[in-house]
């Protein structure tokens, strides 16, 4: 069955490779998000499911391969259909004009204002909570959200959620800046709320890291293209792409050896950061790292239940509505379903069909969307990610306005989170506008368009 496996994870690929290389519909110019969204999916439905089907039962193995051959069919093929009908038929617009982008001085310094207080208040809060490092396991973690001030929750989930946006203004800001002293005041916000960022992001998450990098690597290359008039793959060098992968390997070399000192000494040292001195911890072995990568265990762990009373037909996302003006209106009952750990769509499903209580399981983008229709929850996973993945493109690499970049990269932070479900990312993108709409506002960033 494990063969069965890598050949629909061949058929996966073989798609991608027809339209990338064949057909070159997709290049790394104008769809450098959309692969690395695209390769998310290969390794999280194809890759790390076959590799872990070698360790599993011979009845979970067939559900495995049920859900990979409809997850080509069902999902990746109407996501290659929708994002490139969306690409061809507003393709003109990119063509129209060139973008030169221009930074507004008085905005640019209430936005460094806004920065630094926002650095400020995150140390003070880091030196009152043990907040920096979070390696105390989910429920520790969910009782330590519970335990903070709504007003510290804000703040503090703000600059996780927000962070990498605002220091990608910061460094477009930094980019087109051109009198000394504002460029000097966006270089000092750029490293100093930089450095906090990639600290705190580099000792917490793999995948927030490689977010970060991936982010940060999108939007310097369309901007030296804007600016220059270059397409990003002439200026996509290899010494850029060393780096990258420079750059990537030391961060998740640091997340792993942070976590696995913490795992031993319950505290994390320098030595964390340094890469040469690898940290080896028996305790964590391949099979623990291809489960976190694995996004469809869970789904096919409830197919056998689901198939015999039903899916769940939308009541996992019961509370959706609910956890977004919740903590507002209804603070008490959110409080509550958060003690009784039914977060998330998941915790639901796992509740439901496998009779424990979970809310921090492997999971991906399809979970709650299958868990909720079956196989057709795979067809609107891709009915609503594949738009996204256009909008969000299209307006970092070709924004009409400054709002547009800023909504670019704030909506594609969010899409490459793809071990979130569907409902998690639709609840993050809502939730944190609040908190989008007044940064609009203050965007100091404002993009002029000269006809070609």
């Amino acid at each position: 069955m494990v063969v069965i496996s890598w050949y629909i994870s061949l058929l996966s690929l073989s798609i991608f490779y027809y339209l990338f290389v064949v057909k070159k519909a997709i290049n790394l110019t104008s769809d450098y998000f959309f692969i690395l969204i695209w390769s998310q999916i290969f390794i999280y439905i194809h890759i790390a499911p076959t590799l872990t089907m070698y360790n599993i039962d011979f009845m979970l193995k067939q559900y495995y391969l049920f859900i990979q051959i409809f997850s080509v069919l069902l999902f990746e093929i109407p996501l290659f259909i929708i994002y490139l009908k969306l690409k061809n038929k507003f393709i003109i617009f990119s063509k129209m004009s060139r973008m030169q982008i221009k930074i507004q001085p008085f905005k640019f310094i209430i936005f460094f204002t806004i920065s630094v207080l926002i650095i400020f208040f995150i140390l003070n809060i880091f030196q009152d909570y043990p907040l920096w490092f979070k390696r105390i396991g989910h429920k520790g973690l969910a009782n330590l959200y519970l335990s903070l001030p709504p007003s510290v929750w804000a703040l503090f989930r703000t600059f996780e959620k927000l962070g990498v946006l605002i220091l990608s203004i910061n460094l477009i800001t930094f980019f087109y800046l051109k009198n000394p002293f504002t460029k000097t005041l966006s270089f000092l916000s750029v490293l100093v709320f930089g450095s906090i960022i990639t600290i705190y992001i580099m000792i917490n998450s793999r995948l927030e890291s490689a977010i970060l990098v991936f982010v940060i690597f999108g939007v310097y290359f369309y901007q030296i293209r804007n600016r220059k008039n270059f397409t990003l793959i002439n200026k996509m060098k290899k010494n850029h792409i060393k780096w990258l992968g420079i750059l990537l390997i030391y961060l998740f070399t640091v997340v792993i050896n942070s976590r696995t000192e913490y795992n031993r000494t319950k505290a994390v040292s320098l030595k964390s950061l340094n890469p040469i001195s690898l940290i080896n911890d028996d305790q964590k072995g391949t099979n623990q790292w291809l489960m976190r990568l694995n996004g469809i265990d869970l789904m096919a762990q409830i197919t056998p239940h689901a198939f015999k009373r039903g899916f769940a037909h939308g009541e996992a996302w019961d509370n959706f509505f609910l956890f977004i003006y919740g903590p507002i209106l209804f603070p008490e009952k959110v409080k509550k379903l958060k003690e009784q750990r039914q977060t998330t769509a998941k915790g639901f499903l796992i509740k439901k069909y496998l009779k424990y209580d979970e809310d921090d399981y492997y999971s991906s983008i399809l979970t709650d969307s299958y868990g909720n229709y079956g196989l057709l929850g795979f067809i609107f996973c891709a009915i609503i990610i594949a738009p996204l993945i256009f909008l969000a493109s299209t307006f970092i690499k070709n924004p009409q306005r400054g709002s547009q970049l800023i909504i670019g990269i704030y909506i594609m932070i969010n899409l490459l989170r793809f071990e979130h479900e569907l409902g998690s990312l639709l609840s993050d993108l809502i939730k944190f506008s609040v908190i989008l709409i007044p940064l609009l506002f203050i965007n100091p960033i404002q993009v002029l368009r000269i006809r070609s």
